[in-house]
Parts: C-alpha cells; structure tokens; sequence
C-alpha cells in the first residue's frame, strides 16, 4: 500500500496522517467542511462566495465522471493509483470554477489545477501545482506552481511560474529527470474541463 493509499484509510476513519501530500490535505479539508487557504483566496478573485456556493464532487478513471458526496471514499473506491478527481463550483445556477486533480500515484505525481470559469462556462484564468514526490522516500521531489492565461474566448495563451519548496519560497530550478523535464508544467486540456461541468451538475 502507498503511502496515500495509507493516508485515505485514516481519512476515512477520521485521522489525518501526520505526513500528507496536497492531495491527501485536500481530502482532509474536505472530510472536515473546510476549504483550504488557497483555494478560498482564488474563489474570492473568481468572484465565488463559497459560503453560498454549492459543490459537487467526482472521480475518473476514464472517460466518465461519478459523482459522489464523500470524496474520499469515492477516491478509495477507485481502486486505482491513476485516476483525476474534481470539484466543481455552482453559483446562481452557473459553474464557476473548477477545482481538478490529476494523480498518478505509482509515481509520485500529482497536478492540481483550479480553473475560474465566465457566465458562458468559458476559462478566464487558472493556476495550477504540479508535484512529484520519490515513492520510495528518497531524494528528488520539486513543487512547480504557475499561473494560466486565457483571451476573452476562453482560449489557452501562455503561462508562466516557478519551483517552490515545501513552505511556497520561491527557489532555483532543481534537477529534473527526462520525463519531468517535459511534464513539470503539464496542463489539463480545457476539453475535460468542459466534461467536468457537463457531468458534475447539481442535482
């Protein structure tokens, strides 16, 4: 078992580990009503009250989306150490924003990017946090965090970002494997971002 497979069964019997990845402190926010700082901070610059707003939960391991109202166990249920989650933002009967993750945990990768969505569904802005940790505990990790710019028609047109260490300080660029050389900066494409919506709607 990896280690957030370990951290979701104390998630589901009510103890956070005491070693959390940003996915594993996701779900602890999540299991416990809260909404983290950073999440909180981009919902307040997306115009989202979240003390208004509903969410709605779900997971992939394909093409389809499940809903579910206890993540963390639709997350177990999965079964699987490759598989993406969301967490989509309704306001006055529109989406705006996306909450998405994208895990691959056989090798320590996990991409959380948040998108701000206009009245037409279309992406005004995102940020996302592209992570790797060593599963056997070795040295290596790197924090990528970026900011995604898209025109008026919801259209990608660049980004820009930096490596950070475990408290967000900025650092240097650290040494990078071939693989991570072209994936640090990885992106969803706005395409399952559209699914998201379209499958995650308040019931």
């Amino acid at each position: 078992m990896n280690e957030t497979a370990l951290a979701l069964l104390l998630l589901l019997g009510g103890t956070a580990s005491p070693s959390q990845s940003p996915f594993d402190r996701y779900l602890d926010a999540v299991k416990n009503h809260r909404v983290e700082a950073s999440e909180l901070a981009f919902l307040r610059k997306c115009g989202v009250d979240a003390s208004r707003a509903s969410h709605v939960y779900g997971v992939s391991v394909g093409d389809s989306w499940t809903r579910s109202s206890n993540l963390a166990k639709a997350v177990y249920d999965t079964e699987s150490d490759f598989f993406n989650s969301a967490e989509v933002w309704w306001q006055n009967g529109q989406a705006k924003a996306v909450d998405f993750w994208a895990l691959s945990l056989d090798v320590g990768s996990e991409s959380n990017t948040i998108y701000c969505l206009d009245a037409t569904s279309r992406i005004r802005f995102a940020q996302s946090t592209n992570a790797y940790t060593p599963v056997d505990g070795g040295p290596g990790g790197w924090i990528y965090r970026q900011d995604v710019r898209y025109d008026s028609s919801g259209k990608f047109i660049g980004k820009s970002g930096h490596f950070v260490n475990a408290q967000g300080e900025i650092i240097s660029r650290p040494k990078l494997g071939e693989d991570d050389k072209k994936n640090f900066d990885w992106v969803p494409d706005t395409e399952v971002i559209a699914e998201v919506t379209s499958q995650l709607r308040p019931k």
